[in-house]
């Protein structure tokens, strides 16, 4: 178990949405299992059994769950009863409702022409890139707009066609700036 590893586990989830991802079986010299037939369990601390594990029959199984509350929670990831690399990992889930925010104040707010991106922070911030107007505009939790920045060209803080916007677990804002080939 201590070899075997998590793939494409999120660092957040939604409540009341179903996660997956993958496990793949190693043996003790770090070699990928071929079969299948371990026993592998998920278990989200403290939650009823919302968890599911598939044996794809080559090694690698396919583990689901549906988180109920909202917060941090910890995933435990056993194999053969013992804890996997990493395992328990913590995993944020947010409030699935508040993706449908943008859409309300895309068309009432703001006056976004081109939205394009959109990113959740962990203070439920709402990030939403806009590449016409070449801006992020972020917005709380009750729908008000908190700030704008951007504005076309290619210098420090300035964008050209904003695409993918995302917030790293400080909530710091990371924008894909297409045209100008770059990360901010």
């Amino acid at each position: 178990p201590r070899n075997c590893e998590v793939v494409g586990l999120p660092a957040y989830s939604f409540k009341g949405v179903k996660t997956e991802f993958t496990i793949t079986t190693k043996d003790d010299n770090g070699d990928h299992c071929t079969r299948g037939g371990s026993l592998v369990s998920v278990e989200l601390e403290g939650a009823a059994d919302t968890t599911q594990v598939t044996d794809n029959m080559d090694g690698s199984y396919v583990a689901c769950f549906v988180p109920q509350e909202v917060g941090e929670v910890k995933l435990l990831v056993l194999v053969d009863g013992e804890h996997i690399k990493g395992s328990p990992y913590s995993v944020l889930v947010r409030d699935y409702r508040l993706l449908n925010k943008p859409i309300k104040l895309l068309n009432n707010n703001g006056g976004m022409v081109g939205p394009w991106g959109i990113a959740v922070s962990r203070n439920d911030i709402l990030a939403v890139t806009d590449f016409s107007k070449h801006g992020v505009y972020m917005f709380d939790k009750d729908d008000r707009l908190v700030t704008t920045f951007g504005r076309k060209g290619s210098g420090k803080g300035e964008l050209d066609v904003p695409a993918g916007v995302a917030f790293d677990a400080h909530d710091h804002v990371y924008v894909a700036d297409y045209d100008n080939n770059r990360i901010q």
